[in-house]
């Protein structure tokens, strides 16, 4: 299943722009760091859990097509590291109730496709932009610190969210780098179960942005 996505929205990135080839003005790849927090909502009882937020990274590959003077369409196919960290008190035998407190980390990653639209200002070669447009996000295996073993057969494998940011280019000729901001938003919970009587009744909601470079030619 994992690998009939990939290729699905691999073939989606790279084979309908050779099709129409003559649409399509460039390409390019962005790195950069995700920043990613996840926050705990219980029903029965009512309490939030707020944890901190972690690094990860975010890498994705992109074309640019139906440019105009200020506004073009992309698709965007990338990898991004979500979820959180916090800080945990460990308790022994010996001291129940005041151990030290441990940084704990769960990871969560993701594929994503994002088509999008671009506005944009040019001054000559410095270029402003912005950019939104929905995301659909495939689970991956996650990694944590913490024994998820409970929970994990309901978390979402398919995420509907929304990519929108800011950010600036400079084109020399045929060649653009590029500094990005982005926020990543969900729109819905990747986990939602009901209170009964063996279950408390659990919400997670995924907040994550990221901070990228790229480069690209044109």
């Amino acid at each position: 299943m994992k690998t009939k996505v990939m290729l699905t929205l691999l073939s989606v990135l790279f084979i309908s722009p050779i099709i129409h080839g003559q649409v399509l003005k460039g390409y390019g790849i962005k790195t950069g760091l995700s920043f990613s927090t996840q926050n705990w909502f219980y029903e029965n009882p009512d309490f939030e859990i707020k944890n901190d937020y972690k690094t990860g990274l975010n890498i994705s590959m992109n074309l640019e097509w139906f440019s105009n003077d200020h506004f073009s369409l992309l698709t965007d196919v990338g990898y991004i590291q979500k979820g959180y960290k916090n800080e945990i008190m460990m308790t022994t035998p010996d001291n129940p109730e005041n151990g030290p407190l441990e940084t704990v980390y769960s990871r969560f990653d993701y594929l994503y496709f994002s088509p999008q639209l671009k506005i944009r200002k040019e001054f000559n070669a410095l270029i402003p932009y912005a950019f939104v447009g929905p995301r659909i996000d495939y689970q991956l295996p996650y990694k944590s610190d913490i024994d998820l073993s409970t929970i994990d057969k309901d978390f979402k494998e398919i995420l509907f969210g929304l990519d929108y940011g800011v950010g600036i280019q400079y084109v020399n000729r045929k060649v653009g780098i590029s500094l990005e901001f982005a926020n990543f938003y969900d729109f819905a919970n990747m986990m939602n179960t009901q209170p009964s009587q063996n279950k408390a009744g659990l919400r997670i909601k995924n907040n994550a942005y990221a901070f990228v470079f790229g480069f690209h030619y044109y």
